[in-house]
C-alpha cells in the first residue's frame, strides 16, 4: 500500500508543479526554516546567528472557505486574510517554527494538516498568515 501513497505525491508533485511546466501550481511558494549558528566560546554573551535556509516546493494557494472565518484553529482564530497552502511533500519536512514564502512574502505558518490524515503522506495543507 505504500507504493499507492508514494504514486499519490508524485502525482501530486506533478499537479502542482507551475503551469509552465504542465501542473496547476501559482507562483513562488518556499518554505523557510530557521537555522541557529554556533555560539562563540569566546564571547559567550553574544547571541548566535541565525539564518533561513529555503526549499522551492510546488504548491496552490486560495484563500480560507468563508464559513471558517471567525472559528479557533488551533490557538488562532481564523481570519478572512488567511490562507490555505496546498503543497507537494516537504523534502526536508517541516516544523511549527517554519515560515512559508509566497511569491517573496513571508507568511507564519499557523497549521498543517497532512493528506492524507494517517499513513504515507502524499501532500501538505498549510494555513498561513501574512
Amino acid at each position: 500500500m505504500a507504493d499507492f501513497y508514494q504514486e499519490m505525491a508524485k502525482m501530486a508533485s506533478d499537479l502542482l508543479s507551475p503551469t509552465s511546466k504542465g501542473g496547476l501550481g501559482q507562483g513562488v511558494i518556499e518554505l523557510a526554516k530557521t537555522i541557529s549558528g554556533q555560539p562563540d566560546p569566546n564571547k559567550p554573551w553574544e547571541l548566535p546567528t541565525e539564518s533561513e535556509v529555503k526549499e522551492k516546493i510546488n504548491g496552490a494557494v486560495r484563500g480560507i472557505e468563508s464559513k471558517l472565518i471567525g472559528t479557533e484553529y488551533g490557538s488562532a482564530t481564523l481570519l478572512a486574510t488567511d490562507k490555505v497552502v496546498t503543497t507537494e511533500v516537504p523534502k526536508a519536512g517541516y516544523s511549527a517554527s517554519d515560515a512559508i514564502y509566497l511569491d517573496g512574502v513571508k507568511h507564519r505558518i499557523l497549521g498543517v494538516e497532512p493528506i492524507p490524515a494517517v499513513g504515507v503522506m502524499s501532500a501538505c495543507k498549510f494555513i498561513v498568515r501574512s
